[in-house]
């Protein structure tokens, strides 16, 4: 019985070796908690374009509106009056580096505020301008 005792002992120890050998070359797993970084991302700051636009409009009458961009540059203004209605229009900035548009306030527009939507370089600025029927 010693010899099959001692064979047993000798077996387990084998096993206990190779476990123990094989637990010290494996990765350790850690259990501490993960780090997460609680700063926001800032935003980019808002867009700003040096803008020209009479603080009113009159229905029936034209309005000019400019924006200044570099030479050459594709600039677009979305014009939506208080109906909903959306004219878009495009043009280049001239030598003075400046876009203009100037179009006609027609009655079916209505009275209100009228959003003006500039995008240059495909970077957008919203102003807004007072259209009344009368002054």
């Amino acid at each position: 019985m010693s010899q099959k005792f001692s064979t047993i002992t000798l077996t387990f120890l084998l096993i206990v070796s190779i476990s123990l050998s094989a637990c010290s070359n494996s990765q350790s797993i850690s259990t501490s908690p993960i780090s997460v970084s609680t700063t926001p991302t800032p935003f980019p700051p808002a867009p700003h374009f040096n803008v020209t636009i009479p603080q009113k409009a009159l229905l029936k009458n034209y309005v000019t509106v400019s924006a200044k961009a570099e030479e050459g540059t594709i600039c677009r203004l979305t014009f939506i009056p208080a109906s909903g209605e959306m004219l878009v229009m495009d043009t280049v900035a001239n030598a003075g580096g400046e876009c203009t548009w100037k179009w006609k306030l027609e009655e079916s527009y209505g009275k209100g505020d009228g959003r003006l939507i500039f995008t240059i370089n495909g970077v957008s600025d919203t102003h807004f301008i007072q259209i009344f029927k009368e002054f």
